[in-house]
């Protein structure tokens, strides 16, 4: 099997995006949203077939601040 000429495909590449041109407007409306409280309390376990969420939804005395 012949060896990928990965410096020719990037020659390539750099080529092509120099053809697209800029944007004039934005894809986003470029903001950051902070979701910190969103995610507290939330644990996610990936396995090969399945994802896992478990989020503590319990309200109780014994919170810490």
């Amino acid at each position: 099997m012949k060896k990928p000429d990965y410096k020719g495909a990037e020659k390539a590449l750099l080529a092509f995006l120099e053809t697209v041109p800029e944007p004039t407007t934005p894809s986003s409306n470029n903001k950051i949203i902070d979701v910190t409280e969103d995610s507290l309390e939330t644990a996610y376990q990936f396995t090969e077939n399945d994802l896992l969420v478990i989020k503590d939804t319990s309200k109780g005395d014994k919170d810490e601040k």
